[in-house]
């Protein structure tokens, strides 16, 4: 059970919770922790459900569901928290970018140096929506299974782009049937920000948890969800929509608006405009190499680590620098008879590769 199959199991509870809400009519506040732990156990089940087929469940399996189950209890109560304390809505999920869909929002279109075009297709988490004076500001969100952070370096290097493509998408989209159902009678469309929401399931480590009993009460008061869950990206830097975002209730989970964190979390509409260009520039510049035939395997390294680390298709990759045979290893000679002419204790040192263990047999026979 990969941490790839865990955030594919909570992608699916949170889309299936807000859309069991949005079609019952159920509203935040009419939901206890009862109500909650109910649907969230519903949803969890059909997910079990639809990827076991009505087979057996190893012990060891139904552990990791029962504890993710748990955790799941602690995530929803904080997303439903958050929503109680907030005057965005959670209006689209899983909101699909593509052309001449139906239901979908129309992706950027970016030109390239030789006159093509290049559309990013794809689909936001979450687009939350609030309106007032005659605006509608929206917000993307992003749930990240573990830990992720926003910098504007990426931006320049042509990564980290996911969220300002989604954003930028909204907000730059030109008039059509969705632009018009987003916008719902206001007048304009303006970006509130955009965010990675990491759901850091090995940061909440309560004695309740560990037992098998996890309080989720204790877990919120001890502010240890809001640890794991704080947004991380960037907001518009404007008191009002702080505060319609929950800031008035002390940054819960947005970063604290005040002078030590605003200058690097909380940016103007300028700057919005500045991080678009990035954006654009580092589409093209990549579509342009694309199309100059450069596509080099040569993942960009981060603390020592790459793509190629985590890679299932390595055995076969054409970037030949990570699979040069292993330097011969230094040991003693005697288990190589005749190797070196050494028979007894001190044994010198050499070269030679030691043959290969015996072949086991497939795990199957």
């Amino acid at each position: 059970f990969s941490s790839r199959e865990a955030g594919t199991l909570v992608h699916s509870v949170f889309e299936h919770f807000l859309g069991i809400l949005n079609k019952e009519r159920t509203s935040f506040e009419d939901l206890d922790d009862k109500e909650i732990e109910k649907t969230v156990d519903r949803v969890v089940d059909d997910y079990i459900e639809i990827i076991c087929k009505g087979a057996k469940i190893s012990n060891r399996l139904k552990h990791l569901f029962d504890r993710l189950r748990r955790f799941l209890y602690i995530f929803v109560k904080k997303l439903v928290f958050e929503f109680k304390n907030s005057s965005f809505t959670p209006e689209y999920l899983e909101l699909p970018f593509y052309h001449n869909r139906e239901g979908a929002a129309e992706p950027l279109t970016f030109k390239l140096d030789n006159g093509a075009t290049v559309t990013l297709n794809g689909f936001a988490d979450r687009v939350d929506t609030y309106r007032h004076d005659n605006k509608t500001y929206v917000r993307v969100a992003d749930y990240k299974i573990g830990s992720k952070s926003f910098s504007e370096s990426d931006v320049d290097e042509g990564s980290g782009l996911q969220l300002l493509i989604y954003l930028f998408s909204l907000y730059k989209m030109k008039d059509c049937e969705f632009k018009a159902k987003l916008l719902k009678g206001t007048d304009t469309i303006v970006p509130a920000g955009f965010f990675y929401i990491p759901l850091n399931v090995g940061k909440i480590t309560t004695k309740a948890e560990l037992s098998g009993d996890l309080d989720t009460a204790e877990a919120l008061e001890r502010g240890e969800v809001e640890r794991a869950c704080a947004f991380n990206g960037r907001f518009l830097d404007d008191e009002e929509i702080v505060k319609a975002q929950g800031g008035s209730h002390g940054g819960l989970y947005l970063p604290e608006y005040d002078s030590k964190s605003k200058w690097r979390y909380y940016i103007s509409l300028d700057k919005f405009e500045e991080l678009y260009q990035k954006m654009v520039n580092s589409v093209v510049a990549i579509g342009n190499e694309m199309y100059g035939g450069n596509a080099k395997a040569e993942p960009k390294s981060i603390a020592g680590k790459d793509a190629c680390d985590f890679c299932e298709w390595r055995p076969f990759c054409r970037r030949r620098t990570r699979w040069t045979p292993a330097a011969p290893r230094q040991q003693p000679c005697c288990p190589l008879p005749n190797a070196c002419g050494s028979a007894s204790p001190p044994f010198p040192t050499c070269t030679t590769t030691p043959p290969p263990p015996p072949r086991q047999p497939p795990r199957w026979a």
